[in-house]
């Protein structure tokens, strides 16, 4: 491939040399290629001056800003397995900020790993950011699915609730929140939620914004369009469109809505004798 080629080249200027590392790694990203990637990203640490993909501040950025960065690409593009491994890698860099922990314990959450360890980490990105949306939206949804952790429900919906309580709030955060709600037995305040989901992501300018955001922010950081903006909007808030649709659906035709249930908390061993 000459683009990643020309990246390891020494003759260009520094600048030239980053945005073709950078195009590089959004490549590689595109491919699945997470071990070539991570090695890509550790020459160019060595190699260029300032942060290589971390945003914000002038000098080299940590080597845990950098991975967790290179892992957003690859969660941009699709490969939640591979976005996982290198969160957890800078993880154990030991300077992860709140969006590393948040995204790793989202990832966890997502494929039913809701374990002690992913708990934690839902803990400590929110203690470290605790007004930021997504971190809300993955403790409240954390509390929902896990209720020996709030047995009535009741701190799952308040964290969602802040989490949507912003002009632009996510869709799949305000989703979570019908569903909680539902379960909770506040129907009428779900189908609400539902309605405003469908509602928000049911206009065309809605996905265009998003569209548009996407691909600017591509071109800004990657110096060229490495996916496609539609099917990553149509598996986030898309999805969550999808969902609010089907459960509103579901109740005009008199069923109960397919809403994701809270689970059923470990059964409580027996107590034993005391030793005699």
């Amino acid at each position: 491939m000459l683009l990643i080629r020309s990246a390891h080249g020494d003759d260009a200027p520094p600048q030239d040399r980053l945005a073709l590392r950078r195009a590089e790694l959004a490549i590689l990203a595109q491919l699945a290629r997470s071990d070539e990637a991570l090695e890509s990203l550790r020459r160019a640490r060595i190699d260029l001056p300032g942060p290589v993909l971390a945003e914000g501040g002038e000098g080299a950025a940590s080597a845990a800003r950098e991975i967790a960065a290179l892992a957003d690409v690859f969660l941009l593009a699709g490969h939640d397995a591979q976005a996982e491994t290198l969160f957890a890698r800078a993880v154990e860099e030991g300077d992860a900020d709140a969006g590393t922990l948040n995204n790793l314990a989202w990832l966890r959450i997502v494929r039913g790993q809701l374990d002690a360890r992913t708990g934690e980490l839902v803990q400590a990105a929110l203690a470290a950011d605790p007004d930021n949306p997504s971190t809300l939206d993955t403790a409240g949804w954390w509390h929902h699915l896990r209720p020996d952790s709030d047995p009535d429900g009741s701190r799952s919906i308040e964290l969602l609730q802040k989490a949507t309580a912003v002009d632009d709030p996510s869709l799949e955060a305000m989703d979570h929140l019908g569903d909680a709600l539902w379960v909770a037995g506040r129907h009428e305040d779900a189908t609400r939620t539902w309605r405003l989901v469908v509602e928000a992501g049911g206009g065309r300018g809605t996905r265009e914004r998003m569209l548009e955001a996407f691909d600017r922010m591509q071109q800004r950081r990657w110096g060229l369009r490495a996916w496609d903006a539609s099917s990553f909007y149509d598996a986030r808030d898309g999805a969550a469109v999808g969902r609010a649709q089907a459960k509103l659906k579901a109740l005009a035709e008199g069923q109960p809505p397919s809403v994701t249930p809270r689970l059923q908390p470990p059964p409580t061993p027996p107590s034993q004798p005391p030793s005699p």
